[in-house]
């Protein structure tokens, strides 16, 4: 973060959504932590066959995915809160062929 450290274990993170230079984490918990780090180098450091790039500014945990609406482009996340997210048209196609 921009004051220090956080710890947190890949398995505790529900998704991840860009923000400039930073990303915002959704964490399973409800919690919510800006991190100055690009989306792109999370997506490096969480290679992780749980983790799927839904579009340029969001990624998501495979663990809290519950729906994927096909018409609306959405995909929808439960943890301790509900969480809706759209996914570009290419990578609804790649998603459907992991599920």
């Amino acid at each position: 973060t921009r004051s220090g450290f956080l710890f947190i274990a890949p398995e505790e993170i529900a998704c991840c959504t860009a923000d400039g230079n930073y990303t915002k984490l959704l964490l399973s918990n409800g919690r919510q932590e800006v991190i100055s780090t690009n989306l792109g180098a999370l997506e490096f450091m969480l290679q992780d066959d749980r983790f799927f790039r839904i579009s340029r500014s969001g990624l998501i945990n495979f663990e809290y995915l519950v729906q994927v609406d096909t018409r609306k482009g959405t995909c929808r996340l439960e943890g301790e809160e509900v969480i809706e997210l759209k996914v570009s048209r290419n990578r609804l196609v790649k998603l459907a062929a992991l599920l």
